[in-house]
């Protein structure tokens, strides 16, 4: 599991209660195995909460799923490996090879980020661009 995204770079604004994590799986994903995850993390996070009355909401969608809990939002992008994206994929099967590619290249430019953006007035300069252009 890696966590990419505004949170992870330091950029997030406030009020902004989204975060992303990208979920990396052995084998080529299958539209089954999202569903096994969202069941997972759903009896996970129902026997950690304090409060039942809340809704949780999980939607699947086509690059994983989405999980909503008291307003803040969780996104899980579902990929493999690298390697495994040359092999043949089933498309009425398993997760779309661009899907799946766009999900390590999430990955890619959260480690890109932190590596050339070590510096807080780059992620100051990011944060003003993103409140104007709100």
């Amino acid at each position: 599991m890696r966590i990419v995204g505004s949170f992870k770079k330091g950029t997030i604004l406030a009020g902004h209660k989204t975060a992303d994590i990208v979920l990396i799986i052995k084998h080529l994903p299958a539209k089954e195995d999202i569903t096994k995850i969202m069941k997972v993390l759903s009896d996970k996070m129902a026997s950690l909460q304090n409060d039942k009355k809340k809704k949780v909401e999980v939607k699947e969608n086509e690059r994983g799923f989405t999980y909503k809990y008291n307003g803040i939002t969780l996104n899980v992008l579902i990929t493999t490996l690298p390697g495994n994206t040359k092999e043949t994929i089933d498309p009425e099967k398993h997760i779309k090879l661009d899907h799946l590619k766009n999900s390590l290249a999430a990955i890619r430019h959260a480690r890109w980020f932190e590596e050339s953006a070590f510096q807080s007035s780059i992620r100051v300069i990011v944060r003003i661009y993103k409140d104007f252009k709100r």
